[in-house]
């Protein structure tokens, strides 16, 4: 009975070497060649799109360290104790230099439009550091508590319009991004 099964294995596995390959299969990988680019160039295509919509997101998560910083040091600034707002605010700033560098480094190129949100988040994380050092420079220019309606904080004022114009503009690009790949979208207040 083993015998018997073995030689009809045997002849089914013959049978089919002698007839060559699947047509089927072979029609399959051609129409995916002639297309020159099939269902695995795309899947690659996309999952390289969403690594980089990802890297995007992590440098934008990131970013909302250095908002918290700065948040806490006005915080502070405004219940006089400028020693530690000052602190704050250097940290703010630290936080944005860092991030300018490690977004110049990030590779987003496989993104559709990558390289203008990169330049776009650039842009806004330059206006945020400008804005970070009109601060710093309100506190340290202060007699005594810092006010917003002391003179240092027009210019506080100016450098926070376009740090928000920046990031206005860099959102309505990066957010249809976000929602095609399952990403958070954002706002200015938390970036």
């Amino acid at each position: 009975m083993i015998v018997g099964i073995l030689v009809a294995v045997v002849l089914v596995v013959t049978n089919r070497e002698q007839d060559g390959p699947d047509p089927g299969a072979a029609r399959s990988v051609g129409a995916g060649s002639a297309q020159g680019g099939g269902p695995d160039r795309r899947d690659e295509s996309e999952q390289a799109d969403a690594a980089a919509a990802r890297r995007m997101d992590a440098l934008l998560t990131e970013s909302i360290a250095g908002r918290r910083y700065l948040l806490e040091a006005i915080d502070q600034a405004l219940a006089c104790d400028t020693s530690a707002a000052s602190r704050g605010m250097r940290a703010a700033s630290q936080a944005r230099t860092d991030l300018i560098a490690k977004a110049g480094d990030t590779d987003l190129a496989a993104l559709p439009g990558g390289d203008d949100l990169k330049s776009g988040l650039i842009g806004f994380l330059r206006a945020s550091y400008t804005a970070d050092q009109a601060y710093l420079r309100w506190v340290r220019s202060a007699d005594g508590c810092p006010s917003t309606g002391g003179a240092g904080f027009p210019a506080v004022e100016r450098a926070n319009a376009e740090a928000r114009s920046r990031k206005t503009g860099f959102l309505a690009d990066w957010n249809p991004v976000a929602e095609r790949f399952g990403l958070p979208t954002r706002d200015v207040k938390s970036i």
